[in-house]
């Protein structure tokens, strides 16, 4: 197994509750020398959702992922659907083929007026559920512009470090790096059925 690089004193400075290797794909950009994607392995999995998928990815700086020895002793998480294949579906997803977009709400002027002049909680639920249709919808064209999957090279399946802390925040830790990730928060602790299948997967109580 391949593992990315985590420092042990930053690890101790976030006062883990719970460590775990997580998997992701790695992706090196051949448009741009010394950065890679990292793509989830797990959670999008799981659910089925490509989209997802996206939305847990992350673009670091090659030299964070190169293989070393487990830095730090912590429960490993099987990857799932990590294959190569993985590249070609992202590659579907930004041409146009991905899942519908959940269904959304629509609002008029009377909800805005509403949000803006009297903060109605209705009207301002629509309107954030809107928004966040719009960016979950447009997510796919985003990637497609920005990251051109064709120029992706698939580099294999590298586990990163994750710590959960006791405030149940999730950190990933690259050398001496930390990026809070509070969509992992969300689909790791907060989707009972990843939960529980990650729990079981570590032997942890997160």
């Amino acid at each position: 197994m391949s593992y990315a690089y985590a420092d042990r004193g930053v690890v101790r400075r976030l006062g883990a509750k719970a460590l775990l290797w997580y998997p992701f794909a790695r992706l090196d950009c051949k448009g741009e020398p010394g950065w890679s994607y990292i793509v989830d392995c797990f959670a999008s999995s799981l659910l089925g959702s490509r989209t997802l998928r996206l939305l847990l990815s992350r673009k670091v700086p090659s030299r964070l992922l190169a293989p070393v020895e487990m830095s730090v002793e912590a429960p490993v998480v099987e990857p799932l659907r990590c294959s190569k294949e993985l590249l070609g579906e992202l590659v579907e997803l930004a041409s146009g083929s991905e899942e519908p977009p959940r269904p959304g709400f629509f609002f008029d002027q009377v909800d805005y007026t509403a949000a803006r002049l009297f903060g109605a909680k209705s009207a301002v639920g629509k309107i954030e559920e809107t928004f966040r249709n719009y960016a979950v919808s447009s997510l796919p064209m985003r990637f497609a512009q920005e990251v051109k999957p064709e120029l992706l090279e698939y580099r294999g399946v590298v586990h990163v470090l994750m710590v959960v802390d006791a405030e149940r925040r999730v950190f990933i830790v690259l050398g001496g790096e930390t990026m809070r990730s509070r969509l992992h928060e969300r689909y790791l602790l907060g989707e009972p059925a990843v939960k529980m299948e990650l729990e079981r997967a570590c032997g942890l109580s997160l």
